[in-house]
């Protein structure tokens, strides 16, 4: 799990440099694309967030059987 704590941190870092990168860019088009890679990297960052709160896997909470409640 600390794995996805360290991904989660790696593409957190690699938002913000993108974000800085796309605010000094002077052609329209290329900072509109940074900013659009910067927000794919913050969205990974946020999945990967997620993932570290689910319980691990294999473990279900009693009365969840096939996927089904």
């Amino acid at each position: 799990m600390d794995e996805l704590l360290v991904n989660a941190r790696y593409y957190h870092d690699q938002a913000e440099r993108m974000r800085a990168l796309a605010v000094k860019e002077e052609d329209r088009k290329r900072r509109r694309v940074m900013f659009a890679i910067a927000e794919h990297y913050y969205l990974l960052h946020d999945q990967f967030e997620e993932l570290d709160r689910l319980p691990p896997q294999g473990l279900r909470p009693v009365g969840v059987r096939n996927g089904l409640t």
